[in-house]
């Protein structure tokens, strides 16, 4: 699961990287959508200050520090803490941009969390079960400094895990039809347009939900560098 739910981390940010890279970094409020957004913090934060706001729809610090945790935990191992500092343009480093990413992504999963409970999409009592084994396993690996550091509980990390969960069905969901219709096409051999053309009509369906709701995103936590 935790495997699985790294990979689906990675597809959704690819398709963040290619239907969003062109546009501005988030800023204070995205209007001219539908559901309206609630308010977000402002000046310091707590681990239960809201940070995002889709719809009705409130994030708060402490889900962002668990995929911050999950990042740089990632790439720990292969990379000096120091890279987060390089500057990559005026006022810009990588880490900036990582928080950015961050949000982006945790956008796109909150959307589809909404759009999911439309459609009445649930998770079977299997896939809880198996998320709650795959929370305990995180945490026996997790150190005590880094949970007091980055607010990490059981309860957090199963609503990560859930609405990725939840994204991977919405994607089968949407992509399903090109599935079967590439198949006939392509056949075994067109693996990689399959895989163009799912994230071509998930992108196109995704732009069509945000549509619905209006988001808001914190000043203070764009202000941050990763990691803070």
């Amino acid at each position: 699961m935790k495997n699985k739910m790294y990979r689906f981390i990675a597809v959704l940010l690819l398709l963040c990287v290619t239907g969003c890279s062109s546009a501005e970094a988030p800023s204070g409020n995205i209007t001219g959508m539908k559901e309206r957004a609630g308010n977000v913090a402002k000046g310091d934060l707590e681990a239960n200050s809201v940070i995002i706001a889709v719809g009705n729809k409130d994030v708060t610090y402490q889900e962002y520090q668990m995929y911050s945790y999950l990042l740089q935990s990632k790439y720990d191992t292969v990379l000096d803490e120091k890279i987060w500092k390089y500057d990559i343009s005026k006022d810009r480093t990588l880490g900036t941009e990582a928080v950015e990413e961050i949000i982006r992504l945790i956008i796109q999963l909150k959307v589809i969390e909404k759009e999911a409970v439309k459609q009445k999409l649930e998770l079977t009592v299997d896939e809880k079960e198996e998320i709650a084994f795959n929370v305990d396993k995180f945490l026996e690996k997790v150190s005590d400094q880094d949970k007091k550091k980055y607010n990490i509980t059981a309860e957090m990390f199963r609503v990560v895990l859930e609405n990725n969960v939840l994204a991977r069905m919405m994607y089968d969901v949407v992509t399903g039809a090109v599935n079967e219709e590439a198949v006939k096409k392509e056949g075994d051999g067109g693996v990689q347009s399959i895989l163009s053309e799912q994230i071509k009509v998930f992108q196109e369906k995704y732009k069509k939900w945000t549509e619905n709701y209006e988001v808001r995103v914190s000043e203070s936590i764009l202000e941050r560098e990763l990691f803070e």
